[in-house]
């Protein structure tokens, strides 16, 4: 019952009728919002035909954005109004580096939660080195499929599969905590278990499988719908071979996304590139505009008109999922609904943004299916461009104390675990220590000759992963 619910827009509409209600479900607004996500910029340098924010046309168009300068206005005002997370998007933030590094470097001595979206194509060494700086940063990165074919395809630019592999490399070679972001299409649904593995094999502890919500440019298509059991499925079976000890959220569609949203009181706030706030990525309503407005006006109308007829009848309109890109106002294609007091996008005092459909729609980029003679080849290749990656991640002692015998450790981490490791796992830890897990399988080959050196390697790469899960390795590039 409850996944029902979850799911589906008659299911919950009609509970709501008979008065039942999640228990977890925000009843009232904050006074102060709990968390803020910046849409620094709209342009990318991807041109995916799903993007949610229409950042292809966005691109094409070049709308007016927030200077560096108010950017950092926003962040000041949003740390002041108490918010402990922040999320930075885009677009692509790093199309505005300077600006991403510089409130990066603001926010992070004010202990707020920091997360940063990225499709990893500018992420290179010393980019990496600047983010490992960050205590706390997480990094969601896309990866939309196990082999280049699929993810180049799905975001049309060549190359950009192999820049989102080593870029999430790059921040795990530094500890950086990753969490990889795979937008579900019918093209690519059927490698999900290859992708898994893949990610597991990299070193990836967090996976988000997000099925395509028609906003944006998605809503100019109706070919997104894909099997979220047939992912499930192979969730659940990749976990019970390989453990839990790598998460995977298999996240909603379309009508799960608005079911909830459309009942949870809002806790956070949305700032687009031309300054519009927002309730959220699925709310099309401006509740002011920054500069104009401060953060705190912002908020306080949220507070006061989240359930303004204006938006109940548009959620009301939403019969299913098949509404959302056939509504009066579809989110990030249409320009947002200024709510009482904010200026509308054109007007003085407000920058101007694109007219609904404005401009040549950037078509959608259909990946092959690649489940050829091709596509086998293509993930042989992939997966050993992964696999070395993987074997090259240097590793070092975490805060340990070690004791007991050679065949009988027990360690003991910072935070008061205690780990007991037989024999095997004492040896791989020791020859771990200040090496790639490609040099411990060098120093091991001699020892455990008769081990195929695939099945060293596989094993090497399982042990250096669960041993800096517990906190006993940790990557030698890490922080601290």
């Amino acid at each position: 019952m409850p996944r029902l619910l979850d799911e589906s827009f008659t299911a919950r509409r009609l509970a709501r009728r008979l008065g039942w209600r999640p228990s977890t479900l925000r009843a009232r607004v904050p006074a102060r919002p709990v968390g803020a996500k910046l849409e620094l910029t709209h342009s990318c340098n991807l041109r995916c035909g799903f993007c949610y924010t229409d950042s292809p046309r966005q691109t094409l168009m070049r709308p007016l954005e927030l200077s560096d300068e108010q950017w950092h206005h926003v962040t000041e005002q949003a740390a002041d109004l108490g918010v402990i997370e922040v999320v930075l998007s885009g677009g692509e933030p790093f199309l505005r580096r300077d600006l991403v590094l510089a409130l990066l470097e603001r926010l992070a001595p004010r202990g707020i939660g920091l997360t940063l979206n990225t499709n990893g194509w500018f992420i290179d060494d010393e980019v990496a080195d600047r983010l490992a700086t960050f205590p706390g940063l997480g990094a969601h990165i896309s990866i939309d499929g196990a082999t280049p074919a699929l993810h180049d395809g799905s975001r049309g630019v060549p190359g950009s599969w192999r820049r989102a592999i080593d870029a999430t490399s790059r921040l795990l070679d530094r500890g950086v905590k990753v969490q990889i972001v795979q937008v579900i299409t019918p093209d690519n649904q059927h490698a999900f278990g290859d992708f898994l593995e893949q990610m597991w094999t990299l070193g990836v502890r967090s996976v988000r499988a997000t099925p395509v919500v028609q906003v944006g440019a998605a809503a100019r298509s109706g070919r997104w719908g894909v099997n979220r059991d047939r992912l499930r499925r192979t969730a659940r079976e990749f976990s019970r071979r390989c453990g839990e000890d790598m998460r995977i959220v298999i996240q909603h569609g379309n009508a799960g996304v608005l079911a909830l949203n459309d009942e949870a009181a809002p806790a956070a706030l949305l700032v687009r590139p031309s300054g519009a706030v927002l309730m959220d990525s699925l709310h099309p309503f401006a509740f002011g505009r920054v500069p104009e407005d401060s953060l705190g006006d912002c908020w306080a109308r949220i507070v006061e008109g989240w359930r303004d007829p204006r938006i109940s009848d548009w959620a009301g309109s939403l019969r299913n999922s098949r509404d959302l890109p056939s509504s009066s106002v579809v989110p990030y294609l249409d320009d947002e609904v200024a709510m009482a007091g904010t200026p509308a996008p054109g007007a003085e005092g407000a920058p101007a943004g694109p007219r609904a459909h404005a401009g040549a729609p950037v078509p959608a980029k259909t990946a092959p299916r690649d489940d050829s003679g091709d596509h086998a080849e293509n993930l042989i290749r992939a997966r050993a461009h992964v696999r070395r990656l993987a074997l090259s991640r240097r590793y070092r002692l975490g805060e340990v104390r070690m004791g007991g015998g050679p065949g009988d450790r027990h360690v003991r981490v910072a935070d008061g675990r205690v780990s007991r490791l037989n024999g095997t796992a004492a040896l791989l830890a020791e020859t771990l220590v200040d090496r790639s897990p490609a040099e411990a399988v060098d120093q091991l080959a001699g020892r455990f000759a008769d081990v195929e050196r695939d099945r060293l390697e596989g094993d090497v790469l399982a042990t250096s992963r669960a041993l800096s899960r517990r906190g006993i390795l940790v990557a030698a590039g890490a922080a601290g």
